[in-house]
């Protein structure tokens, strides 16, 4: 044991040293936050090359700090009103161990730590910016985001098995998600904004899809195509909970098959993926589409019962002399991260973005739309939908290997028809709680700027 454990910390040392020798690495699982760009560390990107025998154990990581300015007018009523100016902090770390063994399998681990974003309770006067006042906890607790384990081989691909990524968020392209903190999938976007932005709709930014236990195969590149299929039997991140004693419940049991309430679960997911990556004419090529569809928890009542997901989704990335223009579109049976209830209209979101780097900075904007369902089905004769529209701008400047800059500015909004529809009885909607009355419209307009730390 003392042996092997000092032939990890050898190799462990030399992953910094030698990252010219690098193999395919474990930290592609798409978490959007860590893919390539000019900000990014290249040791979050990369791992040694290993002889058989050889071990290498890492903890990577990445503490981001920001200040933003969030305009949302609306966000204000009799009661209060919310502040504009925002400071957010968090730490992320990326534990991973990675082997091979005498014959030349592959295997290892990954996993991702994050913050729960919660902040101290802070009652009193004397409890402000105090963490370790009476009654104040913690600045944040800690939890589990992924943990996998992987079998590999150059001649028949990868398995993992584990709470991971599926095929959809590990290839899909034309998210623009290298851009500034990640596009609006990243962290200024939601944790330092309020209630008013319109939420980002692509599943492929979706926490309840990678959390989750699955069975992951990754097949191996032959002539720039490369593929994934996966399976998942339902929404368990760990095992069967105690809410699972009893029968008919919902809220605490993942291994759900009917219900007599309404449940939001989702059931045997299967998803399968295909990608191409190439060089056309000096252009590089990146294409990848795929499906994604689950079952359902079935009512033993009648009530309005959820359907299972049927997403579609495409994407493309063409990059030339420093230029990167990319687009993404999806649909189905989806409402943004739920499923539809029974006859709700479909889903159509699309997004177009385009960004030049030279040297080590990075500019670039993108654009979505999404129609959706949203809160507007009442499942009779309601059928409008909610648009979703968002517009992000910023540019990203390495500063020196695992330090970066980043600024932003993004603009989005969501509108929806107020009021029942004739003949209806739906309740009149309100999307935006913080403004008394039902508001059928939103927007906010966030700038930001911070610094990234990575290793």
């Amino acid at each position: 044991m003392r042996k092997i454990l000092l032939a990890s910390i050898a190799v462990l040392g030399a992953t910094s040293i030698a990252q010219a020798q690098t193999a395919k690495s474990t930290f592609d699982q798409g978490d959007a936050t860590k893919r390539a760009g000019v900000t990014a560390s290249p040791s979050l990107d990369t791992m040694p090359t290993l002889a058989p025998g050889q071990m290498a154990v890492r903890i990577n990581g990445k503490v981001a700090a920001y200040f933003a300015y969030t305009n949302q007018g609306q966000i204000s009523n009799s009661t209060g009103k919310i502040s504009n100016a925002n400071t957010y902090s968090y730490i992320r770390l990326y534990p991973s161990m990675d082997a091979v063994a005498a014959n030349g399998l592959r295997y290892g681990i990954a996993a991702e730590m994050r913050e729960d974003g919660n902040t101290p309770s802070q009652t009193s006067p004397g409890d402000q910016g105090n963490i370790s006042s009476t009654g104040v906890v913690a600045r944040n607790n800690t939890y589990w985001r992924r943990a996998y384990g992987y079998v590999a081989g150059d001649a028949w691909g990868t398995v993992r098995v584990g709470a991971g990524d599926s095929p959809y968020s590990l290839m899909a392209t034309g998210g623009m998600y290298e851009l500034g903190d990640a596009n609006f999938c990243g962290d200024t976007s939601t944790s330092v904004s309020h209630a008013n932005g319109a939420p980002y709709p692509f599943r492929s930014c979706a926490g309840n899809m990678y959390t989750t236990n699955k069975i992951v195969y990754l097949s191996p590149q032959f002539s720039g195509f490369d593929m994934g299929v996966a399976y998942e039997a339902n929404t368990s991140t760990g095992g069967m909970t105690s809410g699972c004693t009893t029968a008919g419940s919902v809220a605490g049991c993942d291994a759900l098959e009917t219900s007599s309430a309404a449940s939001t679960r989702r059931k045997n997911t299967a998803d399968i993926a295909v990608r191409y990556r190439g060089v056309m004419n000096g252009a590089s090529v990146a294409v990848a589409g795929g499906y994604l569809g689950s079952g359902k928890v079935n009512l033993t009542t009648g009530g309005s019962a959820r359907e299972g997901l049927g997403v579609w989704w495409g994407g493309a990335n063409v990059g030339f002399a420093g230029f990167t223009f990319q687009g993404a579109v999806e649909g189905g049976r989806e409402d943004r991260m739920a499923m539809l209830l029974d006859g709700a209209p479909s889903q159509l979101t699309w997004q177009l973005g385009t960004s030049y780097t030279a040297g080590p900075m990075q500019i670039g904007v993108s654009y979505f739309e999404a129609s959706r369902a949203g809160s507007l089905w009442n499942g009779t004769t309601y059928n409008v939908k909610r648009a979703d529209r968002g517009i992000y701008s910023a540019i990203n400047y390495g500063i020196a290997p695992g330090l970066g800059a980043m600024a932003m500015l993004a603009y989005s909004d969501s509108s929806s028809p107020n009021g029942a529809a004739a003949g209806s009885t739906a309740a009149a909607v309100d999307i935006n709680s913080y403004k008394s009355g039902n508001q059928n419209n939103t927007h906010q307009t966030m700038a930001s700027g911070g610094l990234f730390f990575r290793w």
